[in-house]
């Protein structure tokens, strides 16, 4: 069970907590987390050095990778575990949205990538693919794999829309994740765009 738009007051502010360890005792759930807000990449901090949930969600992939600097290694020290969220970066990292890509009709994201947008990040993407190997042989799978590779996080949750991506994206839970020498690389792709959310703007 997770709480969603979390804040570091709500550290002083326990009834939740209390809640949720009551609810835990009585078996009804087996854990419990929260998800830290979109882009805050270390609201959590405070959290997972207390270590008083036993999950964090948060953003980070190879463009997002600041909760690297603090909230990875507290969580790994407090033994909390780290779910990932958007590490394709809303798709940009699948490599599919190029400069003149048209989202379909209802989908949120045309207006957040505007065309200013996939075209600044059209040569990062294309970058990466130099990092494209025999165990990574596509950039959803680098993306997913440089995820999996930090030993702070528990899992990922990429979205999904096909039973193709399903099935891709599960073969990369195979245990082999990316080299020492290629994460010292990535890191320096990481791109902090500072692009709002449409509706965080």
């Amino acid at each position: 069970m997770q709480l969603h738009a979390w804040t570091d007051a709500y550290c002083q502010q326990t009834e939740w907590l209390d809640a949720f360890q009551h609810l835990k005792q009585q078996g009804k759930i087996r854990a419990f987390g929260v998800s830290v807000n979109d882009w805050d990449a270390y609201g959590g901090i405070g959290l997972a050095k207390a270590g008083l949930v036993d999950s964090i969600q948060v953003i980070y992939n190879i463009f997002e990778q600041r909760p690297a600097e603090s909230l990875l290694p507290a969580a790994l020290a407090s033994h909390t575990g780290i779910i990932v969220r958007v590490p394709f970066e809303e798709g940009l990292l699948t490599g599919a949205l190029k400069p003149g890509y048209k989202f379909a009709e209802g989908d949120w994201r045309a207006n957040w990538l505007t065309a200013e947008r996939l075209q600044e990040a059209a040569p990062r993407v294309e970058a990466l693919k130099l990092f494209l190997a025999p165990d990574r042989p596509t950039l959803p799978e680098l993306a997913l794999k440089f995820c999996l590779s930090h030993p702070a996080v528990s899992t990922v949750i990429p979205g999904m829309r096909r039973v193709a991506n399903v099935e891709a994206n599960t073969t990369v839970s195979d245990g082999v994740l990316l080299d020492e020498a290629t994460l010292s690389q990535l890191k320096k792709h990481a791109f902090t765009h500072g692009w709002s959310y449409p509706w965080s703007a």
